[in-house]
């Protein structure tokens, strides 16, 4: 009876290991813990996107309004010396590689033109948000009238690289919060349902067929009220 009963529980832990109720469950919960993971970190990309390139134009826009008034002296007074100033002062954000001050018709005040160097970070930046945006600003004289114009040219792989890198946090903390998810769940999966059906199922292997009744089925004191 021993012997028969060895044979019964060896058989019983050969099943093989892929087709095992615990591993199954295990890699559902994983799988569904990392597919929820990726769903919930995509839609906090996709609002963290939008409030990014939003803010990039602000920021353009900002740049833009603090120098509108000392860009339109110059363009009015034909001020090289002014203009300068004004585009050195823009030079000082790395984001901008071309800066463009002219007086109407064809009076080029001040230009600054510079290349920013390639990477793996702003090269990703650059296929989220594209590569430049161009921002301009009308230059007026004191009776409102159009004599010029301030460009800017705007690199945004310079400016996208906070986002790419908040980007990865997010995705890194969603994957280590989809881990832990999942490996809490497996052990529930566990505990209530693979390991008392696997007592379940040794304890039906004890049964001798020709006489049932001897032997009864243990009360699992945690399971009295459902299925099992």
């Amino acid at each position: 009876i021993l012997a028969l009963y060895c044979d019964k529980k060896r058989r019983l832990n050969t099943i093989p290991y892929r087709h095992r109720l615990s591993v199954r469950l295990m890699v559902l919960a994983m799988v569904s813990a990392f597919v929820l993971g990726l769903l919930f970190s995509g839609v906090q990309l996709w609002f963290d996107y939008v409030q990014e390139s939003a803010a990039i134009d602000k920021r353009a826009q900002l740049l833009l309004a603090t120098t509108q008034a000392p860009a339109n002296e110059a363009a009015y007074n034909l001020d090289d010396k002014l203009a300068r100033q004004v585009v050195q002062g823009l030079a000082q954000t790395p984001s901008l590689t071309r800066i463009h001050l002219v007086s109407y018709p064809s009076i080029t005040l001040a230009r600054y033109q510079r290349q920013i160097a390639h990477g793996t970070l702003r090269d990703l930046a650059q296929r989220v948000f594209g590569t430049h945006r161009h921002y301009q600003v009308w230059l007026y004289d004191p009776q409102r009238q159009v004599i010029g114009e301030l460009h800017i040219k705007m690199h945004l792989g310079e400016e996208g690289l906070a986002f790419v890198n908040r980007a990865g946090a997010v995705i890194l903390n969603g994957m280590a919060r989809a881990a832990v998810l999942g490996m809490i769940l497996s052990l529930i999966f566990w505990l209530q349902l693979t390991k008392p059906m696997r007592a379940l199922s040794l304890q039906l292997q004890r049964m001798n067929p020709d006489k049932p009744t001897r032997t009864r089925l243990p009360l699992i004191p945690q399971h009295k009220h459902d299925e099992l």
